[in-house]
């Protein structure tokens, strides 16, 4: 059967620069999977194909991408059996949703399965929509598979009602799948199909040559949409086929600057030594980071110094909050005296620290929201990305907006459900004053870095270095280049 998978455009606000965009994993092991099936597949990795194209979306957002047009030019040219979109996050359901009229309008008869984490949260979304003709929650790689091997056999409407994470309508009924089961044995599936990227150059010139190690996330944030897919229950992969995969990718791309993107990598220890250990033992060379915030608590410091050992360049950590009533609000653990502990770490370590803040929470107010910038202040991170808190479907803010009419679930501008503005209000405080308070917030801090302090190219190293620029770096900051 020929499947042809879609990861649509990226959204980017008006006022920056495109500058990073994730590996699309998700589809790339859903492709392996089905290739390693028998099935033919073709990626149409919008981004990667034409990534100087941008232009006008809505309201604060520019799209960076293929033209429509070109995408409906690619699937004549492949005439597949079955497209596949990706909606991974909220803002961009009107670009899928665009995108899915312009193929149906072109021929009605494909069908199109849609997933990800919004499809995750919100599958009544989708099906309602006339435009998609099946939606896929979870991870997608035995539903995917289960389900383009009951479509080429034809299976009566009974079969595709027992595909877990499977939804469709018929008839004006919608069946729902929702008991799930997500991937059990990580080591089982192949390694993701980064061939189909044509222009995968892309991906290493935004520094997100992304491997995983670890699915799922134990720790319960009521603010976060990730273990809609992923789960809370963690799975591990083995130490050694991980440092397989960054060998694998070393050879073939000629690179060694990696990503883990793992939701949360040293969560378990035990698992992040295991990683560790084997990646020291084979000397590999490369250089890597944490893109996603590791979990301050679970750090010691003879985890941090095997990590850098390892080569690990730069951690990002999610403090979110200074205040303890708000992090409690947000079921967030960081004990923020380990916070002051790992910056002196990574500094004696010559290791860059950012941290992630949240704002806009139920719970948060002025008072803690100063306390948080006086605190990042002093922690002295060498870099910070501040964020407002956006309600996403399937997440407890998100339920508890609808529970006081903040959010019509029937009447949602799914622009607006970004990190940029605010999307409902909380007592003693304006939406206007947390939109004002986070761009004075980022202001502040590189304020207090003083004049020889380069925001933009501290985030450059950390993000997309080079052995000269790290070296450089640390020299200016730590002085040393290397320990």
């Amino acid at each position: 059967m020929k499947i042809l998978f879609i990861n649509p455009n990226v959204l980017v606000h008006k006022d920056y620069q495109m500058k990073e965009t994730g590996v699309p994993l998700g589809i790339l092991y859903m492709a392996s999977v089905l290739m390693e099936h028998g099935h033919e597949v073709l990626l149409v990795d919008c981004l990667s194909e034409d990534r100087n194209n941008r232009r006008f979306f809505a309201d604060i957002f520019d799209e960076v991408g293929l033209d429509d047009d070109d995408i409906i030019k690619r699937i004549d040219a492949f005439s597949p059996d079955l497209i596949a979109l990706s909606c991974m996050f909220t803002f961009r359901f009107p670009l899928v949703l665009r995108i899915a009229k312009k193929i149906k309008d072109r021929d009605p008869t494909i069908p199109i399965i849609v997933g990800g984490v919004l499809v995750t949260g919100l599958p009544q979304l989708f099906l309602k929509n006339e435009y998609f003709d099946y939606v896929m929650m979870g991870e997608g790689e035995r539903t995917m598979l289960e389900f383009v091997n009951a479509i080429e056999r034809k299976a009566p409407e009974s079969d595709l009602k027992n595909i877990p994470g499977l939804g469709f309508c018929n008839n004006g009924s919608t069946y729902l799948n929702d008991k799930f089961d997500r991937v059990e044995n990580l080591d089982s599936l192949p390694l993701p199909a980064r061939h189909l990227i044509d222009n995968f150059q892309v991906y290493l010139d935004f520094g997100r040559n992304s491997v995983i190690t670890a699915r799922g996330c134990a720790l319960n944030c009521i603010f976060c949409c990730l273990h809609l897919v992923a789960g809370r229950k963690m799975r591990f992969r083995n130490p050694k086929l991980v440092v397989d995969e960054l060998e694998f990718i070393q050879k073939t791309y000629n690179h060694d600057f990696m990503v883990l993107e793992n939701d949360n990598f040293t969560l378990n220890k035990k698992h992040a030594h295991g990683v560790l250990d084997e990646m020291i033992k084979r000397n590999l060379g490369i250089n890597w980071t944490c893109v996603n915030g590791v979990s301050v608590n679970s750090l010691d410091y003879d985890l941090l110094k095997k990590m850098r050992k390892a080569g690990c360049h730069s951690i990002f950590t999610a403090v979110e909050s200074a205040d303890y009533d708000v992090l409690k609000a947000m079921r967030k653990q960081v004990d923020l005296d380990k916070v002051i502990e790992l910056r002196k770490w990574t500094q004696e370590l010559g290791m860059f620290l950012r941290g992630f803040f949240l704002f806009g929470v139920p719970g948060d107010n002025m008072a803690a929201m100063e306390k948080t910038l006086d605190f990042a202040i002093k922690v002295g991170f060498d870099s910070i990305a501040s964020s407002i808190v956006s309600p996403h479907p399937g997440t407890e803010i998100y339920n508890w907006c609808i529970e006081k009419g903040y959010i019509d679930p029937d009447n949602i501008d799914f622009t607006k459900m970004n990190h940029f503005e605010p999307n409902f209000p909380i007592p003693g405080i304006t939406m206007e004053e947390i939109k004002s308070f986070q761009q004075y917030f980022n202001k502040r801090f590189v304020e207090s870095r003083g004049e020889g302090y380069d925001f933009d190219e501290m985030i450059e190293v950390m993000k997309w270095p080079t052995i000269e620029s790290l070296d450089e770096m640390r020299m200016k900051t730590f002085g040393f280049k290397d320990i």
